[in-house]
């Protein structure tokens, strides 16, 4: 689960979303499709664009990096 937060760009409205989309990217790993048990997550920084912006970009952005 996301257990911090630094750096302020993404608006707390987003958290949620960035949750559900990692909760999500665990279900199957990359190596093997096993899930992925007993990580943390921080979620560092990112970017806000007041037209751009949506749940569902934030919560799809844990495919990108995970």
């Amino acid at each position: 689960s996301l257990k911090k937060v630094f750096g302020g760009a993404v608006p707390k409205a987003y958290f949620p979303a960035v949750e559900k989309g990692l909760i999500e990217s665990v279900k199957e790993g990359v190596i093997g499709h096993y899930p992925v048990l007993g990580i943390q997550a921080t979620l560092l920084d990112g970017s806000y664009h007041s037209v751009d912006s949506s749940e569902q970009a934030f919560k799809n952005s844990n495919n990108d990096v995970f």
